[in-house]
């Protein structure tokens, strides 16, 4: 509902909507947040289908065959505005979701193996990590060689290590050089008629097209979903009420120090800024530590002191692919959007964004009562 409230303009709240490059709005918490919860689903249902005997080439057959799926419904909701071929944008979120989707699962499915043998007590009590320590170190080496690539790898006419917008930024010192060596490789790979063409710094900066959900960050994209493994691991290794609120508020602690450390607990004066554009591993750290922090408030209201059931949006995760599509597909159009006046005032504009987020969350319940659900 969150993403349907800000994609419909979230009442043209600065504070709400997307953040123009450096910096963390409600908005840009929405992406994040859904591929950390499907990191979490992947041990889950991994250990569900393990528990079946579903061989494991079974499993990856179908892992691949969702992420294709996610993929193409992407590149088909990119062309809502005409299917030109020549510029049609090859990447989206539903594409971010599908490469990251594919590889944390992949990574998961071949590095995973039971804890029985973790005999120590000490060992036992940390299962959730050392059970994962493949995972860490083919994790560990992929956000290491995008680091360097990052750090050490100029693009053309940039410096290496660069992050900003380019365009009039920094007085028109970098033109050419928007998202910095990220940008450059989007470029490389897809041209930059297949990028998006309106990113949120073209309109302040003037700079050129850049995709935010471009390939090259889907590497670091890897690592957020990875992290939201992390936590699944941790839900299903334990199974006390203490263990769990201690181990997601440690690692939500953690992690928020370590994204404010890379960025210098500033927007613009750190080693690695806050970055939804770029994605940038900052960014990763902050969203993943407030996931966490928001399962498990969402754990304690729920789950432990059953003061909520999940109503009304429990209904809209049931179907929230088919939401993600409709949304997106009925933009602008009646009964979800409409013009009374100039629409010019916070007010109306927050009464349209809730309006259309109530109206979705209403299909969501109908679709609910007559059990018609839809997953890839």
């Amino acid at each position: 509902m969150l993403m349907i409230f800000v994609n419909s303009g979230g009442g043209d709240y600065w504070w709400i909507e997307h953040a123009t490059w450096n910096g963390l709005h409600v908005a840009d918490l929405v992406f994040p947040w859904f591929l950390f919860i499907m990191g979490v689903c992947i041990p889950i249902s991994l250990r569900s289908q393990l528990g079946r005997n579903v061989p494991r080439y079974e499993i990856m057959k179908n892992v691949a065959v969702r992420s294709l799926k996610l993929f193409l419904i992407g590149l088909c909701l990119n062309s809502i505005n005409g299917p030109t071929v020549a510029d049609l944008r090859l990447f989206g979120v539903l594409q971010r979701f599908g490469v990251a989707y594919f590889v944390v699962s992949a990574i998961h499915l071949y590095c995973y193996q039971e804890n029985d043998q973790l005999q120590h007590p000490l060992a036992r009590s940390h299962a959730d990590i050392l059970g994962l320590w493949k995972h860490w170190v083919v994790v560990g080496i992929i956000v290491l060689v995008y680091l360097l690539v990052i750090f050490l790898v100029p693009a053309p006419n940039c410096p290496s290590g660069y992050f900003g917008p380019g365009g009039k930024h920094l007085m028109l010192l970098y033109p050419n050089c928007t998202g910095g060596i990220t940008g450059y490789i989007d470029r490389q790979i897809l041209g930059i008629r297949h990028l998006y063409q309106h990113p949120t710094a073209r309109y302040m900066y003037d700079a050129m097209p850049f995709d935010p959900e471009g390939p090259f960050g889907c590497i670091p994209t890897t690592f957020q979903v990875f992290l939201g493994l992390q936590c699944g691991v941790l839900i299903l290794t334990h199974t006390d009420v203490t263990s769990r609120v201690r181990r997601m508020l440690s690692w939500g602690i953690v992690l928020g120090l370590l994204g404010g450390i890379l960025c210098g607990f500033s927007k613009n004066d750190g080693w690695i800024p806050v970055n939804k554009n770029l994605w940038s591993l900052s960014y990763v750290m902050v969203t993943a530590s407030l996931a966490y922090f928001q399962l498990l408030i969402c754990y304690i209201l729920i789950d432990v002191k059953r003061y909520w059931t999940g109503n009304p949006f429990l209904y809209a995760g049931m179907n929230a692919i088919i939401l993600y599509i409709g949304h997106t597909v009925f933009h602008k159009m009646l009964p979800w959007h409409w013009r009374i006046g100039h629409m010019n005032t916070h007010f109306m504009l927050t009464l349209e964004a809730l309006w259309n987020s109530v109206l979705w969350n209403v299909i969501a319940y109908y679709l609910y009562k007559k059990k018609i659900f839809y997953s890839l």
